[in-house]
């Protein structure tokens, strides 16, 4: 379980909320000084109760939000986690300014019934540091183009920009798609800059479920970031254009909650309210997983954030970040069993020299360099970060789900960690030493056996014989056979395959 990271209380950190780039210390501390954010007690939480002026009997208030959208008949297809449930009301103040919030947060603080009582934190996103291109960094041309062959040959996409998509190969989803490929039924919300329509979201992105909770107008992604961390979970594969993603088959839920361009010297924004909103939203529809790219690097701000995800009973992915230290902001370093965090990582499963990491709150490497992704409504980009890295293992979550809807929080988190492979680069920079193998993970959670290639629950000669025929090519596997029959992580079938199945089976 990872910790904490202990704050000296006496040390006043400036406080950041940013789609992860290099941060930079403010030399203010933003506050929407029109509302404070309360957290009710959790026996103090009443489900159907619509709280009222008179609950806080205080006269600097207008009127009050519900961040928290629950009722007794949606309990049952919500993913809020009840035993833990917390109330989260945005308080409106009559006269806005900064001293009547102050005066609001000292009068509230003594209610009994009130767990914290907070400033809506404006955060702004700094620029980001990334690299961004048309086409893969030179060095690693090569290296991609030596592997296309043979992964091309085992289960292939006809997307225009597949062969650029060397993190598929490096994290075995291909290998993964041999036993499933998502399911719409699986519901992944992404906190992010909004999401633009594409071609590649065809039937993937839900319009009826997506929700702004920015002043913005618009759902669309102002900030150039949403779009391509969706592209790589969810675009749609084999419609001869772009890219595939991770899960082609998924429910693509956009949750805005960042205004403005994230990559200019301005700043992209959000409020404390915002994330909160968003996240309890997400648990109010059911939402399966969440996939985020934010940060609080100190306490300012964190309870409403914390208190949010407490109220949430699904699993979310959250990036590292990328200025090279191992000081892990909130949420990621948040002590709760339902986050994932993801370092970045490159085409040699090597940690990327600006990545984040940690041996106790970062868990696992996803490629997060030189990935190809989605942009604009007809443009492919190559982009950087670990903001790109969180995304294969959402995808992979998303896969899991696929294949056993059942999963509790726990089980998901585990079937990914367990399932890492070790890179020594990773060895004390992240919890598990490893990056991310989705097609272990989802061998864990199907059932199949490797190696068994008729898919019968055991491991006999036949499995042998069978795989013999595979690689004399007197028979063509299936894509499922294909994955059980690759023993030895090739991407081939060969004799070799047959003689460890044959060893397996003799045993």
């Amino acid at each position: 379980m990872k910790k904490i990271i202990s704050v000296l209380l006496s040390i006043i950190i400036i406080f950041s909320f940013s789609i992860f780039g290099k941060s930079e210390e403010l030399t203010d501390v933003e506050f929407d000084n029109s509302s404070v954010i309360v957290t009710m007690k959790h026996e103090y939480s009443i489900i159907d109760k619509v709280y009222t002026l008179e609950d806080f009997n205080c006269d600097k208030i207008a009127y009050i939000e519900d961040l928290t959208p629950i009722s007794s008949e949606s309990i049952e297809t919500s993913k809020y986690d009840l035993d833990a449930w917390k109330k989260i009301l945005q308080l409106y103040l009559i006269d806005a300014s900064n001293v009547n919030v102050e005066a609001v947060i000292s009068e509230l603080s003594t209610n009994e019934k009130i767990e914290t009582v907070e400033k809506n934190y404006v955060f702004s996103m700094n620029q980001k540091d990334e690299i961004e291109s048309l086409q893969l960094n030179t060095n690693n041309q090569a290296s991609v183009a030596s592997t296309r062959s043979s992964v091309a040959a085992f289960i292939s996409t006809n997307d225009v920009k597949f062969s650029e998509q060397y993190a598929l190969g490096n994290t075995s989803a291909i290998k993964a798609w041999g036993i499933t490929t998502g399911s719409s039924n699986v519901k992944v919300g992404i906190i992010d800059t909004g999401i633009n329509a594409h071609s590649d979201f065809s039937g993937n992105l839900s319009t009826t479920l997506s929700r702004n909770f920015t002043n913005e107008d618009s759902l669309l992604d102002t900030g150039n970031h949403g779009t391509k961390v969706a592209g790589i979970i969810g675009a749609k594969a084999n419609n001869n254009f772009g890219i595939a993603g991770v899960c082609w088959n998924v429910t693509l839920v956009n949750l805005k909650a960042y205004e403005d361009d994230a990559f200019t010297l301005s700043g992209g924004r959000t409020k404390a309210a915002w994330i909160a909103e968003a996240i309890n939203y997400a648990a109010s529809i059911g939402i399966d997983v969440l996939n985020m790219s934010g940060r609080a690097t100190d306490l300012l701000g964190r309870f409403s954030m914390l208190n949010a995800i407490d109220n949430y009973d699904g699993i979310i992915v959250i990036s590292s970040g990328d200025d090279g230290i191992s000081n892990i902001p909130y949420p990621a370093c948040y002590d709760s069993n339902k986050i994932i965090c993801v370092a970045s990582i490159d085409f040699f499963n090597n940690l990327v020299e600006d990545s984040n990491y940690s041996y106790t709150d970062v868990d696992l490497g996803a490629p997060g360099k030189d990935i190809c992704t989605i942009s604009e409504t007809n443009i492919t980009s190559i982009v950087n970060g670990s903001s790109y890295a969180a995304p294969y293992v959402t995808g992979a979550i998303a896969l899991l789900l696929s294949v056993n809807p059942n999963l509790t929080t726990s089980q998901i988190r585990s079937l990914i960690t367990e399932n890492v492979d070790v890179n020594s680069s990773l060895l004390g920079m992240v919890r598990t030493g490893g990056y991310l193998n989705i097609f272990n993970a989802i061998l864990d959670a199907s059932g199949y056996i490797l190696g068994d290639t008729n898919a019968d629950g055991t491991i006999t000669a036949a499995d042998a014989r069978l795989a013999l025929r595979f690689s004399s090519q007197l028979e063509t596997p299936s894509n499922l056979q294909r994955v059980l029959c690759d023993m030895n992580n090739d991407f081939y079938i060969t004799a070799a395959d047959s003689r460890t199945i044959l060893q397996m089976a003799a045993s």
